[in-house]
């Protein structure tokens, strides 16, 4: 989070995907490691943005991230776990059918079996942070 000319960020010491494989209370929390970076000059990115966004629906301002680009994000990110997958480079944009046909592999040969826990019974309240 960039605010108050410093940029934060809490970082897990614990794994966490394996804190929450392991971990009995529905609530529970790993420890933390809180970082804060002295930044000046940052202007508010968010804000920017948001306000761009109401600035073209009263307006007709341009956006400045139009959210259709967005989805080069998105196939970027599929571009990367596929060839982790097969292995091999792929090349952008993507052979989306090749996509679909090994994401149907992987569910039909999935033997994925969920384990059901039994969590603890908890004061909802911990589930707020304070």
């Amino acid at each position: 989070m960039l605010e108050n000319n410093k940029l934060s960020f809490t970082r897990n010491d614990a794994d966490m995907i394996e804190f929450s494989k392991t971990v009995k209370s529905g609530f529970a929390k790993p420890d933390v490691w809180n970082v804060d970076i002295p930044f000046e000059n940052a202007a508010n990115a968010h804000a920017t943005l948001m306000q761009n966004f109401v600035d073209s629906i009263l307006d007709g301002t341009p956006l400045i991230a139009p959210g259709y680009e967005g989805m080069g994000s998105v196939e970027l990110a599929n571009v990367l776990l596929y060839s982790s997958l097969i292995g091999q480079t792929v090349e952008v944009p993507m052979d989306s059918k090749a996509w679909e046909n090994k994401l149907n592999e992987l569910i039909a040969n999935s033997n994925h079996e969920k384990k059901v826990v039994a969590v603890q019974t908890d004061d909802f309240t911990k589930s707020f942070r304070r």
